[in-house]
């Protein structure tokens, strides 16, 4: 909604900024009210990257069907999930970018996604793009 009206696109300034723009879509009935959080989490869980949410995730920790997403969600959420806040007075939107470890994050390509398969060990400092910045 923008000033009482539905909109069902990005508005083309905004889309100009973006590399990716993925919609989506309006579902109705109890068990799709947060399809919106399950695609974010998924579209990141794909990509390995940083994702943009005032939403905590509790529900989805424990209730995503799909084990290897709740997994990296579970294991990567602290690093990687990016809240952030509109300051009304100024009209100016930021980030809230935390405390991870300056040196935790570095300039450098995407490598393979490294999130364990069923039975092996997690890596807790596994690479990850984001943006130009991946964790190591």
């Amino acid at each position: 909604m923008d000033n009482g009206r539905e909109v069902k696109e990005v508005p083309p300034d905004v889309a100009a900024m973006c590399e990716s723009i993925e919609l989506t879509p309006r579902l109705t009935g109890q068990h799709h009210r947060s399809a919106d959080d399950e695609m974010t989490i998924k579209c990141a869980f794909r990509r390995n990257c940083q994702f943009l949410d005032n939403d905590n995730y509790q529900d989805w920790l424990k209730n995503l069907r799909d084990q290897e997403v709740r997994t990296w969600l579970t294991h990567c959420q602290e690093y990687l999930h990016m809240r952030f806040y509109f300051d009304s007075g100024l009209g100016e939107f930021d980030t809230l970018d935390g405390n991870i470890p300056q040196e935790w994050l570095a300039l450098g390509p995407l490598r393979k996604r490294t999130w364990p398969s069923s039975g092996s060990r997690w890596n807790a400092h596994m690479p990850v793009q984001a943006g130009q910045r991946r964790l190591h």
